[in-house]
Order: structure tokens, then C-alpha cells, then sequence
């Protein structure tokens, strides 16, 4: 039999806070939400934290507690899946409401090494994918099993497509986050 452990850590030190073993056919998520719980508790009553920011991928949008999180002032940023409703939701978007993404662009200068990957591929005749441009928007969200509205963050990237050194077309896919982190926070 085999295990899927759920990590419950600290982001800045990757510090394990908790490791629970579950059995390997169980969802990811299963059972996490009373493990978050007690870590929440942990930094802001045991190790005087002054707040806490939980994140996660889509396994870990557990909406149920969004509710209850927020009124006990735990800010999150979770993934979510990108369902038809939510795509449909993002392409209905005005073209005003999508902003340039600009990422932070890192201090350390790294020595790459020679990108000889792309040359072969183009040679071979392979499929790649290239980033061309990433915007963001927002939309309120309401969770069925939540009560108050979120952020629901929409990151609209454009891909260029190649063949070889055939350029077949462009692809736009929608990465969704759910949050009630503050625009300004």
C-alpha cells in the first residue's frame, strides 16, 4: 500500500509543520482543511505570527472554509480550475479590463548556457510552445458554498505555437487564483 502525504509548511523556510500519511487513492486535499486549521492556530496563537497567508494549488481551493478564514483574518491564494463557466467568464471580458503582466524581473545575473534545446527541436521538426504575452484581470466570484465575494484573478497568457520553424497559430489559455488578499496587499 502506498502512502500520499499531505506537507503542511512555511513558505519563506519550507519549515514542515506537519506531515500526515493517507493512503495513496485519496484525493490530495482530503482531510487538510482541519490540518490547515491547526497551523493557522499555531502561528497566530503559538508562535506569534501577526498574520497568515495560506496558498495553495487547485486541490487545496477548499470553499467551504473560505468564509470562516476571511472572518478570522487568515488571508489566502489558492488556484483554481479552469471550468468552461469560469473560461466562458474570462472571454466575455472587455479588452479595457485586461492589464499588461509584468513580472519582477530577478537582481541575480546567472550565466546561461547556450539554449541548444530550441535549435535541435526546430531541427526535428518538434512542437514548441512560447510565452508571447501574459495579462492580467479580475472577477468577482461567489463560491456556492460561500456567502461572502471573492477576487477571482485571471491570467490570460498568449502562446505562440511552432512546428519546426513553421508557425502554426496561437493558443490562449486562462490560469484562474482565488483570494481575498486586498488588491493593494
Amino acid at each position: 500500500m502506498g502512502l500520499r502525504p499531505l506537507v503542511v509548511s512555511l513558505a519563506n523556510s519550507q519549515e514542515v509543520l506537519y506531515v500526515v500519511n493517507r493512503p495513496a487513492n485519496r484525493p490530495s486535499h482530503d482531510g487538510a482543511a482541519p490540518w490547515i486549521d491547526r497551523s493557522i492556530r499555531w502561528a497566530l496563537e503559538g508562535a506569534g505570527f501577526e498574520r497568515v497567508r495560506l496558498r495553495g494549488d487547485t486541490d487545496f481551493s477548499l470553499t467551504a472554509n473560505f468564509d470562516r478564514w476571511t472572518v478570522a483574518g487568515v488571508e489566502f491564494a489558492f488556484g483554481m480550475d479552469a471550468n468552461a463557466s469560469f473560461v466562458a467568464r474570462a472571454q466575455e471580458l472587455a479588452e479595457e479590463a485586461w492589464e499588461s503582466l509584468e513580472r519582477p524581473q530577478s537582481e541575480v545575473k546567472r550565466r546561461r548556457p547556450a539554449k541548444v534545446k530550441r535549435a535541435v527541436s526546430e531541427q526535428r521538426g518538434f512542437r514548441n510552445l512560447d510565452l508571447e504575452q501574459d495579462h492580467v484581470a479580475e472577477i468577482e466570484y461567489r463560491p456556492g458554498k460561500c456567502r461572502r465575494t471573492y477576487r477571482l484573478v485571471v491570467v490570460r497568457k498568449r502562446i505562440k505555437v511552432t512546428e519546426g520553424q513553421l508557425r502554426l497559430t496561437d493558443e490562449t489559455r486562462h490560469f484562474f487564483y482565488v483570494t481575498n488578499i486586498p488588491r493593494d496587499g
